[in-house]
């Protein structure tokens, strides 16, 4: 029994003095990098999984050849949300043009290990009635008709988590390491559209979904508002979403204390991948079960339309 827990101990010690070679190693290379090449094999990791990091501003930014362009929108996307830890505030802002309707939603609140927010811009090939707003399956709109949309996420205490301004489909910026209440959070937005014609349905939208006109500025054909409380349903705010938000916090913690070595995200990311890929590709929600999970709502959808 002695002799057990002796060499138990000893094993254990064999593999702290292996971790702590290993660790050493591993931030030795990640110094030994400039910042360009530190960039060009993040990047190189994260954009099969749809994102860009953004050393500037020190954010994952959604590219505009994603592939989750390919799965469009629709509303039991938001709520099967919480299965892949993603609690926030939503809002579809629903509007025709042109024999289309039309579908811009804002999102904001916390995505796993990240506080981030979302701008998505989608259309229906015909237009639809109010009942089937919610039940219908939006596509994702072309480059070629791509808006310039300006975010800017603001927490309780009126700091800037951060701004980012693009032409895009699907605009996603995250925080990697920082946890957020949605509610605690604030979304200015300001979308600059091609015409009058689709700045005035857009702005109908908005009046429709509960806006007013004071909380709406227009300035030529960009139009800026913040969303701060919903005017549009949640997805209900069951145990799942509490459940969530625990791990999320947990998540954080654990996050920050393994990649403590280092305080830039670019240095904690590498570190992670190095150091614990498998964890890594959790951290940033691997491809293909995500994939699994839109196919797997996709399935639930077509059900409940036929």
């Amino acid at each position: 029994m002695y002799l057990f827990f002796g060499l138990l101990i000893l094993f254990f010690i064999i593999c702290l003095l292996f971790n702590f070679h290993r660790r050493k190693k591993i931030c030795k290379k990640i110094c030994c990098m400039d910042k360009k090449e530190k960039c060009a094999t993040l990047n190189s990791i994260t954009e099969p999984f749809g994102f860009s990091y953004d050393a500037y501003e020190d954010l994952f930014v959604s590219t505009v050849d994603a592939w989750q362009k390919t799965f469009g929108y629709c509303r039991l996307y938001d709520e099967a949300a919480a299965s892949m830890s993603m609690v926030f505030d939503c809002e579809p802002i629903y509007f025709p043009y042109r024999n289309r309707t039309w579908l811009i939603e804002f999102w904001k609140g916390q995505y796993g290990i990240n506080t981030g927010a979302e701008v998505g811009i989608y259309y229906a090939n015909s237009l639809l009635k109010e009942k089937e707003l919610s039940t219908t399956l939006f596509q994702s709109i072309a480059e070629s008709e791509m808006l310039p949309v300006s975010i800017k996420l603001i927490n309780e205490k009126g700091c800037t988590i951060f701004s980012y301004a693009k032409p895009h489909w699907w605009l996603a910026c995250f925080r990697m390491g920082l946890y957020s209440e949605p509610e605690d959070l604030r979304l200015k937005i300001s979308i600059s559209f091609p015409n009058e014609e689709m700045r005035n349905s857009y702005i109908n939208g908005l009046f429709r979904a509960g806006y007013r006109a004071d909380e709406i500025t227009v300035f030529m054909q960009t139009v800026s508002l913040c969303f701060s409380i919903p005017n549009s349903p949640q997805p209900l705010h069951s145990f799942r979403h509490r459940l969530a938000q625990w791990q999320n916090r947990c998540f954080v913690r654990i996050y920050l204390f393994f990649t403590r070595p280092f305080c830039q995200t670019l240095d904690r990311l590498l570190y992670l991948y190095y150091f614990a890929p498998r964890i890594f590709r959790k951290a940033l929600c691997s491809r293909s079960r995500k994939r699994h999970i839109h196919k797997k709502t996709l399935k639930k959808f077509s059900k409940k339309n036929f």
